[in-house]
């Protein structure tokens, strides 16, 4: 009935000029076959959170609200949230949330099978509030490195440039090329 009236020119849907953000971006993976190893999971939750701030940059958006799971062997869940004070897509703030709720969540000898990240109250980055403390100047720094890590990765292939914590994910190339404190270029 809808299409009827807005065929006879009666509007029934506003007109949307711009494009919303999504209500929630997430990024996860099986790991393969359950596994208890802690840095083998830690890895993944790493490689994911890359992965996720990666496409937020790419977007342009900011999130307020992360979410990190674990999938047990049994496929029962286990999820902690993390309320960010500002919405950023700031990879050392996602980095240290996904590291606290890890910590929580991680039962040394269970089996896990898969793992991931979610944000959600994600907005364009053009609304980001100014603040006094040069808070947004650093998260704005640290877009441009994770734009700057996106931009190689698309341009020689993914897994050029990953962060170390997320070694174990990344395929490796045979040449190292070199080496700085939080990322491997392969």
């Amino acid at each position: 009935m809808d299409l009827w009236h807005e065929l006879r020119g009666r509007p029934i849907f506003p007109l949307e000029l711009a494009k919303r953000p999504p209500k929630s971006v997430a990024r996860s993976a099986s790991l393969g076959q359950p596994s208890s190893q802690r840095d083998f999971i830690a890895s993944h939750l790493t490689h994911h959170t890359s992965r996720l701030v990666t496409e937020l940059v790419r977007k342009r958006y900011l999130a307020q609200r992360l979410t990190v799971f674990l999938t047990l062997k049994s496929f029962a869940s286990r999820a902690e949230e993390t309320r960010f004070d500002d919405p950023n897509a700031n990879i050392f703030d996602f980095s240290r949330a996904v590291r606290d709720a890890f910590a929580r969540l991680y039962k040394p000898g269970e089996l896990y099978r898969g793992c991931g990240v979610i944000v959600t109250e994600i907005r364009p980055s053009e609304e980001r509030s100014l603040d006094l403390f040069g808070k947004v100047d650093e998260d704005e720094r640290n877009e441009r490195l994770m734009a700057t890590v996106d931009t190689l990765n698309r341009k020689y292939g993914n897994h050029t440039v990953v962060m170390l914590a997320a070694k174990a994910v990344a395929k490796r190339k045979k040449g190292l090329r070199f080496r700085l404190p939080m990322f491997e270029a392969g």
